[in-house]
């Protein structure tokens, strides 16, 4: 499964596939993101995992121990990522990639979409960071919550402004280690959701946030 998925992501980001293939076959792109939501919520939300392959209590954070699997789900966070680009970014002056897709497999993605970054949410939480961190893994989940984050800034903007403190505690580091689909820098993935949450910003007292915000970017 994880060299299937590889090779999915491999696609979508090559300048040759990307997501074309898609467009004559609908179902693909909706069975692609279900096998994604599987195997996060197996992994993140531990379901049906022995110990062997991660701890997991009821106060404590989710840790996932094997490579293989931080690998199968960076995997699925591209595939996820490229799916997101090709359904709202324009390219080359051209429509989204994905925005001919029957309306009705476009509200079926944005559903497997929330039920994914449900989890993702909840794996976020539980995590206990007081410190600068060097983790790949969790740099690429929170990531990829921002880049939707973006997208649609409402549904989870209350998760975003709570979690954001977590990810400056990360350091710059753990990026090198995400084999990111395109090289962007903290700024680049902090920005567009902060711009779409703006108003959100102002309402609230990120007095204690702010600081730590401009300290951290202009480390950069």
């Amino acid at each position: 499964l994880q060299d299937a998925l590889y090779l999915a992501s491999w696609m979508l980001q090559s300048t040759n596939y990307g997501g074309v293939w898609a467009l004559d076959k609908p179902q693909f792109p909706i069975v692609l993101l279900q096998t994604c939501r599987t195997e996060i919520c197996l992994h993140l939300a531990g379901y049906e995992r022995s110990t062997a392959d991660i701890t997991m209590d009821d106060d404590g954070p989710i840790v996932i121990k094997s490579q293989s699997d931080q690998k199968l789900l960076i995997n699925c966070y591209h595939i996820i990522e490229c799916s997101i680009s090709n359904l709202v970014h324009e390219k080359d002056g051209k429509d989204p990639c994905w925005s001919s897709l029957p309306p009705e497999t476009i509200m079926n993605m944005q559903k497997i979409f929330y039920d994914i970054f449900d989890v993702i949410i909840h794996f976020l939480n539980r995590l206990k960071v007081s410190e600068p961190s060097n983790d790949p893994f969790v740099y690429a989940t929170f990531k990829l919550f921002a880049v939707w984050s973006a997208e649609d800034p409402e549904k989870y903007k209350t998760d975003f402004l709570r979690l954001l403190p977590l990810f400056l505690l990360l350091s710059p580091a753990a990026e090198a280690d995400t084999e990111s689909i395109e090289s962007t820098t903290t700024m680049e993935i902090l920005i567009p959701p902060l711009f779409a949450l703006e108003e959100e910003l102002s309402k609230q007292n990120c007095k204690l946030l702010l600081p730590n915000l401009v300290e951290y970017l202009t480390t950069w």
